[in-house]
């Protein structure tokens, strides 16, 4: 919509509440920022603008709608289609975003709102899946977007550290998500998408298990929410504190964190996070060897990922499931579980994981030769991920099959390549 319209509306409604400008940014943005807004120099995301409207006791449409002449039919401006656009891409609408981004047209001259589209071409591939596509729109916003327009920066950095991330290149996303989190620390007004950097950054360290910087930037981003009586992606942040803390062997703080994240993704009726959220608390009970509670959450999960049709997560849910069968002995569900998937397409960490588990139902069954092979397939995609740790672990497992077939010389090999814990 016009920036000026929209800054009008927020003013308005801003005295007529006898409200201050930094008591309407406290939840958000800087007083300053809101002043921009108020203006027309400043055109917030989407994200920015619903925080408004909450505390402004508006409706998000009533904001973002045109006041024109009933006698005059005007097309919605350009701005408005792209927040609009943004709308849909935040409620995963991704037939309706196509829709829109399609129609809008603008030149190479409009260099700021050309980035803007660009961006969210970019969202809409990450969220498809299509990380090729995602990277490509990301480089050429970071290539044209103009050179002060930090938030832009800051987001296309964001994003491409993400795309990064999914795709293993690990230095070079750490790279990317610094330079966002130098943007949002010294640039940017935005403090939802500076609480979203250094959650991005407490995931990437928690995978790397560098969990003291992966806390630090968490407990970070819980401050900020703190400070400004918010609570953006405090779901996310608490389950990720959880994973951080169980790789620790802090069960009991890990265990609070993910039923706190579960408290949030109730009360944000967040289907999916709420399914991985009930699944990790059913890999942390099974981790303490509570097994009947480590069922109860399992089937849980595997139970919203059906009903979610979220096939990574169901394959997810039911091989932890096999992992439960095999640690209780009851080998035969376990290997029922496994032979569904033995044809099933999956991404390489689940076919890592599969591979494991078809090794242990064979070193249960006495087919060490087979077990071995799996193994050894385990240890060929870990290692192409560069997941030193977890192939640590799975020396453990290659040492004891080589034990048990009295090959003690390399087995005691094995065992020497294991990682002192820490």
């Amino acid at each position: 919509m016009d920036m000026i319209l929209l800054g009008k509306k927020i003013k308005n409604l801003r005295k007529g509440l006898k409200m201050r400008q930094e008591d309407l940014a406290r939840d958000v943005v800087t007083r300053g920022y809101i002043s921009q807004i108020e203006k027309g120099n400043a055109m917030p995301s989407f994200e920015i603008i619903s925080k408004l409207a909450e505390r402004l006791n508006c409706s998000i449409t009533f904001l973002l709608e045109e006041e024109v002449p009933e006698t005059v039919s005007l097309p919605p401006s350009i701005p408005a289609q792209l927040v609009r656009a943004e709308q849909y891409l935040e409620n995963n609408l991704l037939n309706e975003f196509l829709n829109i981004i399609k129609s809008i047209e603008i030149t190479e001259e409009e260099a700021d709102l050309k980035a803007k589209q660009q961006l969210l071409y970019a969202r809409y591939y990450w969220l498809s899946n299509d990380m090729e596509k995602a990277y490509e729109y990301i480089e050429d916003v970071i290539q044209h977007a103009p050179p002060f327009d930090y938030d832009i920066r800051a987001k296309s950095y964001n994003l491409q550290g993400q795309i990064l991330y999914r795709t293993n290149q690990l230095t070079e996303a750490l790279k990317s998500f610094n330079n966002a989190l130098l943007l949002t620390k010294q640039f940017t007004v935005d403090k939802l998408l500076y609480v979203d950097v250094l959650l991005n950054l407490g995931i990437f360290h928690c995978h790397l298990d560098e969990i003291t910087s992966a806390l630090t930037h968490l407990l970070e981003a819980q401050q900020i929410n703190l400070q400004n009586s918010a609570f953006y992606k405090a779901g996310e942040i608490s389950m990720t504190m959880g994973v951080c803390y169980k790789k620790t062997g802090n069960w009991e703080e890990a265990k609070l964190q993910y039923e706190q994240s579960l408290l949030f993704f109730e009360q944000t009726n967040n289907k999916k996070l709420k399914a991985g959220s009930l699944l990790n608390l059913g890999i942390l009970y099974k981790k303490i060897k509570n097994y009947d509670e480590s069922l109860v959450y399992i089937e849980k999960s595997i139970e919203s990922y059906s009903l979610l049709s979220d096939e990574e997560g169901l394959i997810n849910s039911k091989l932890e499931l096999a992992e439960l069968y095999i640690d209780i002995q009851n080998i035969k569900e376990a290997e029922r579980i496994c032979n569904d998937f033995l044809h099933v397409n999956m991404n390489l960490d689940l076919k890592a994981q599969l591979n494991i588990l078809i090794g242990r139902i064979n070193s249960c069954n006495g087919n060490l030769a087979q077990a071995l092979d799996h193994f050894f397939l385990a240890r060929t995609i870990y290692q192409q991920k560069q997941a030193h740790k977890k192939i640590s672990e799975l020396y453990v497992l290659i040492a004891e099959a080589y034990y048990h077939q009295k090959d003690f010389e390399t087995a005691s090999y094995y065992y020497r390549q294991v990682l002192p814990t820490q």
